[in-house]
């Protein structure tokens, strides 16, 4: 696997509540969530293609 830096931030309440019902939606883990939703705003990948 290529390199990846650690990156870390707070985020509000309500979004690490949404990010959790995703993840346990889509049975991924909080991680896999947070770098999908990265590379989407990024213009990296498109949605579930990560």
């Amino acid at each position: 696997m290529a390199e990846s830096p650690m990156v870390g931030a707070r985020v509000p309440l309500e979004s690490h509540k949404k990010i959790q019902g995703i993840a346990s939606a889509s049975g991924k883990k909080e991680s896999e969530v947070v770098r999908e939703a990265i590379a989407y705003y990024l213009g990296v990948v498109t949605p579930g293609r990560i």
